[in-house]
């Protein structure tokens, strides 16, 4: 049997972790103090090395608990977290500080998950505790359209492998999955570097 890689989040409990579209080597990992209730966040960006041990490449702190992430489909550097404060932060492992590079924030509750389009790959999907769904996208700043009022959204959306506009939120509250598509593409996005407004 095999030896099995192991790294300790110390002082946070892991929520979510992802490899790298781009390398067999990355992993982005969510994590929150306190277990998630109250406290601050922090994403891992690790590398596996040949020598069979984890190492830290970057982290980021954020104010607030994160509970998801997600790799950019357009870059190999770049990864998006979910808050618990209803922000989405776009960071930028090749960028000192640690700053994010861009900062969403169209979420009136905790963000529970985010989806990188793999079709669209300038658009990511996100949903959140207030019961909706937003579209966002890197392109120059339009309204972020919502998919509408979800009760209980308990599960993370799923993006269509195959179609950059079909988004399938699930619902505590119907059986069935709620599919949506044919929306715009827009998004809401500041951006503290070309807004000179802190992250």
């Amino acid at each position: 049997m095999a030896a099995m890689l192991e790294f300790r989040t110390q002082g946070y409990n892991p929520y979510a972790v992802k490899y790298s579209p781009y390398y067999d080597n990355k992993i982005a990992v969510a994590t929150s103090a306190n277990f998630g209730i109250v406290g601050n966040g922090r994403v891992f960006v690790l590398n596996l090395t040949n020598q069979g041990t984890v190492v830290v490449e970057k982290a980021f702190d954020t104010n607030d608990a994160q509970y998801d992430v997600a790799w950019s489909e357009i870059n190999e550097r770049q990864v998006v977290v979910a808050c618990g404060d209803g922000s989405i932060k776009l960071y930028d492992i090749g960028v000192e500080p640690g700053f994010p590079v861009m900062n969403f924030h169209e979420h009136k509750r905790e963000t529970f998950s985010v989806c990188w389009n793999p079709v669209t790959k300038d658009s990511f999907a996100s949903s959140s505790w207030d019961g909706t769904v937003k579209i966002h996208s890197l392109l120059p700043v339009e309204p972020c359209p919502s998919l509408g009022r979800l009760e209980r959204l308990t599960s993370p959306d799923i993006r269509s492998p195959y179609s950059g506009n079909c988004e399938v939120p699930f619902d505590s509250g119907n059986p069935g999955p709620r599919t949506t598509s044919g929306f715009p593409r827009a998004t809401s996005a500041s951006s503290g570097a070309r807004r000179g407004v802190d992250p």
